[in-house]
């Protein structure tokens, strides 16, 4: 199958020559599909959106789209009745998309080709938060959680407003084929802010719920949004670090979730809105030995010993085996710090402990700066 949909590819490629001068070139049907596949007049297309909008004897869609090389994926499921629309904004910038259309019948895992087109997009992006398709919920998803319509006419936000059912959710970020995580949990009715902090382009979204913290997550919704806007990066509204001190002070001689190292980094992460990878990136990679160190910075060790000699003994330390997390509590000089954490010394609750990694003989160390990601409205 793969290689027949390759050889489709390579076919279908050589038949776009005849690039468009104006705005779009004519729909190119093979053999005949246009009895089972029909669009629209494709001239009737807005610069900046396609209206994909036709009817269908197939039940799934697959439009793959190209831009200067770069390949994106785009499905659709018909109605009932055949009938199907949907959106595409060319948010890539000025030149040509090209189009090429596939269909599957539901019965088997086998698409055909069924046409083909290009578009010339001649105009540039708006200068304010441009929303692509409107919310694809999943199934009947959206009787358990719901988003409000958005109206955001400021860049750099995206304000996420609505009702849950679920007493947790996890959202990830596509940005550039890098996705990052925030775990929230919301209540029954909800408001948010979304900082769009990574620069201009392309944002997906997909949300997931569970009413379990450790339970499986069900999928929810997604949807894409375009930001055209820079953002500060050093913007003091990215900064946690004061808020998770004041966390963690009220958790030590206690249990935080398991008792694990990284329960304690999780849960002051997801207690603020941080946005990060949901696996040992915790934020924003800092240098010990060039950056400033402040509280509510977190460590990952792996697999790291230290020595110290005094009085002519050497005594060996182990952090991480092979991985340990914790977070910094107060900075005694650089390279000399109390940490807070937590499974040490064969207790699972919060300690202090002192660590000058000046006697750090081998293993991996590294700093992250935590990042404030959706900041809850009051």
């Amino acid at each position: 199958m793969k290689k027949a949909i390759t050889l489709l590819n390579v076919l279908l490629l050589t038949l776009f020559t005849n690039h468009a001068k104006g705005e779009n070139t004519a729909i190119k049907y093979y053999s005949k599909n246009k009895e089972t596949f029909q669009l629209q007049d494709m001239s009737k297309n807005q610069a900046l959106y396609v209206t994909l909008k036709g009817k269908s004897k197939y039940s799934v869609i697959w439009i793959q789209i190209y831009y200067k090389g770069n390949k994106e994926d785009l499905f659709i499921e018909t109605k009932t009745n055949g009938e199907f629309s949907q959106k595409y904004l060319m948010s890539k910038g000025k030149g040509e998309y090209q189009f090429k259309i596939f269909a599957n019948d539901g019965k088997s895992s086998r698409y055909r080709g069924v046409c083909h087109f290009s578009i010339n997009n001649t105009k540039e992006l708006p200068k304010d938060l441009v929303l692509d398709a409107k919310i694809k919920y999943f199934g009947l998803q959206k009787k358990f959680f719901s988003l409000a319509p958005f109206k955001d006419k400021q860049a750099s936000f995206l304000t996420l407003k609505g009702e849950s059912k679920y007493k947790y959710i996890m959202m990830k970020v596509k940005y550039k084929n890098k996705v990052s995580s925030i775990n929230f949990s919301p209540d029954k009715r909800f408001h948010y802010k979304y900082i769009l902090s990574k620069g201009k382009g392309e944002y997906h979204f997909s949300f997931f719920g569970s009413n379990g913290k450790y339970s499986r997550y069900t999928g929810i919704c997604s949807f894409k949004v375009f930001n055209s806007k820079e953002i500060n990066s050093n913007d003091k509204i990215f900064n946690i670090n004061s808020k998770i001190i004041q966390y963690i002070a009220g958790t030590l001689g206690k249990k935080i979730g398991r008792g694990e190292c990284w329960d304690a980094a999780q849960s002051a992460l997801e207690l603020y809105g941080a946005e990060w990878d949901g696996s040992f990136v915790y934020g924003k990679k800092v240098d010990w030995k060039k950056d400033k160190i402040i509280p509510g910075d977190i460590i990952q060790f792996r697999s790291v010993v230290f020595r110290m000699q005094k009085n002519g003994f050497t005594s060996v330390k182990y952090y991480g085996q092979p991985d340990h997390t914790a977070i910094v509590y107060k900075v005694h000089k650089r390279g000399v710090y109390t940490l807070a954490h937590q499974n040490v010394e064969g207790k699972r609750i919060m300690l202090k402990g002192l660590i000058n990694l000046n006697h750090k003989f081998s293993g991996w160390i590294q700093f992250y700066r935590p990042r404030a990601g959706l900041i809850k409205v009051k």
